[in-house]
């Protein structure tokens, strides 16, 4: 009942939420590259910190992803930002375009 008992307290000093996130495509993205199309992937960001990154879908405007994964939200009154880029062998990635996620207005449990 001890280990019980400080683990609820552990639990009440740092909380944190999992939320399950699919992603699924992207449809008409921008052309980055020189030969007319882009290599998309995605980013999501809490804060400045990177919490997932998704596989680079080469040289495609309507990539489809199709990945399932859970991020740890330690407050979720901090938005999700949500970026897409393009990916560029050796150089600086383009980014394509943004979303934010308003964590605040999910339902806890669903």
């Amino acid at each position: 009942e001890a280990l019980l008992r400080q683990r609820r307290n552990a639990l009440m000093e740092h909380p944190f939420f999992l939320l399950d996130i699919q992603l699924h495509d992207g449809k008409d993205l921008v052309v980055r590259d020189s030969c007319g199309t882009s290599d998309p992937y995605v980013k999501f960001k809490i804060g400045g910190k990177q919490l997932y990154k998704s596989r680079t879908v080469y040289k495609n405007l309507n990539p489809k992803w199709d990945e399932t994964f859970t991020l740890a939200i330690e407050d979720i009154n901090k938005p999700i930002n949500v970026k897409v880029y393009d990916y560029d062998r050796g150089l600086h990635d383009d980014p394509m375009g943004s979303a934010e996620l308003d964590c605040s207005q999910l339902e806890i449990g669903k």
